[in-house]
């Protein structure tokens, strides 16, 4: 059985706060700190989806968040590609080798810039050889 979770780092928020409403969403917030942990000895191949909210974000400012990929299996997870799929407002940078070794990590920094007033979607998009596939859903708004 696969064994995937997200643990916060950030001691202010919670679980819950995963898919934050924008109407909580504060700007005073540091920035946020998210662990996605694979641990699966069992290499069937399946795609895993998480949310993320960035909330609202004033037209040319830049909200930022960071990822952190760890592998607590026993085997090595081989990364295919990482990267966004769709609105060019999010941009993604990592520092994550091609293979993810035993008790390795990396991060995955995702930043929102929105060029226009309304909502914006894309996806982070991490593909892992003969294993699951993450995919986390992003969504911001601009606002003036």
């Amino acid at each position: 059985m696969k064994f995937v979770a997200i643990a916060f780092l950030s001691s202010l928020l919670s679980l819950s706060a995963w898919a934050m409403p924008e109407e909580q969403y504060s700007p005073e917030f540091p920035e946020e700190v998210h662990e996605i942990v694979l641990g699966s000895d069992d290499l069937e191949a399946q795609v895993i989806n998480y949310n993320y909210n960035f909330g609202r974000v004033r037209i040319g400012n830049r909200e930022t968040t960071s990822f952190f990929l760890r592998n607590n299996g026993r085997f090595p997870y081989l990364i295919d590609s990482i990267r966004i799929d769709g609105n060019n407002a999010f941009r993604a940078t990592d520092n994550c080798p091609r293979v993810l070794l035993r008790r390795d990590r990396c991060q995955i920094r995702v930043a929102f810039r929105p060029n226009r007033v309304g909502q914006v979607r894309a996806a982070l998009e991490i593909r892992l050889s003969g294993s699951e596939d993450i995919n986390v859903r992003l969504r911001g708004q601009g606002r003036y």
